[in-house]
This record gives structure tokens, sequence and C-alpha cells, in this order.
């Protein structure tokens, strides 16, 4: 679904992102708690985006007790991709999460860990 084009244009989008906003994610419990519409289905958030900017800056959550990496790749298409559907998202993030090398999720991680 998408080629490597886009998860190099993808990875160098979050370097951009870590570089101009370095206290923009936040890792942290999150308590919140969301119900689907539909299925009345109860779920914890894993992290979410605050799309009004705090002093001209972005701002992403991460819940530590979650996979990490997963959710802020995930977080990171909702705050690029801000139309894409969930289901768009999350099929996004699976296919990018794929082709993640050793050495970009180590890159993620060292461009977060750096940021705490």
């Amino acid at each position: 679904m998408y080629d490597k084009k886009t998860l190099y244009t993808f990875m160098k989008r979050v370097s951009r992102f870590f570089r101009d906003n370095p206290k923009s994610v936040r890792i942290e419990k999150i308590r919140e708690v969301e119900v689907n519409p539909v299925t009345k289905k109860r779920y914890c958030l894993a992290g979410d985006v605050d799309y009004t900017p705090h002093r001209g800056k972005p701002r992403i959550r991460i819940d530590y007790r979650r996979d990490i990496v997963a959710t802020l790749i995930h977080e990171l298409v909702h705050y690029f991709y801000d139309d894409l559907s969930e289901s768009k998202t999350r099929r996004m993030e699976s296919a990018l999460i794929n082709q993640l090398s050793k050495s970009q999720v180590r890159h993620l991680l060292k461009m977060l860990a750096s940021r705490l």
C-alpha cells in the first residue's frame, strides 16, 4: 500500500517535527476513556493530539503503558494527515510500522528520549 518513498517522506517529516517542536511530545499516564458511539464499547486512550496549538506548538501525549512506537506513529499520522479517518489512520500506521527498519525504530526512540 505504501512504498519506501512514503516511509522516507514520513520519517523526514517526523525528524522535522521533533526538531521544530522539541517539547511537543509528552509521555504520561493517560486516564481518559472514550466510548465508541456505534458499538458503545469503552476503551482507554493510548495517545492523543491536541490540535489547538499552545504557544504556537502542537502537543502529542503518549501513554507509557502502551506500545510507544506504534502510538507515536499513529498520533503523528493524525497530526500530519488530520483529514484521514480513524480506520485509514490505523491502516497507514500499520503499513508504516511494518516497513520500519531496526535503525529507523532506534532513531524514533532516540528522538523521543532526547525530548524527555
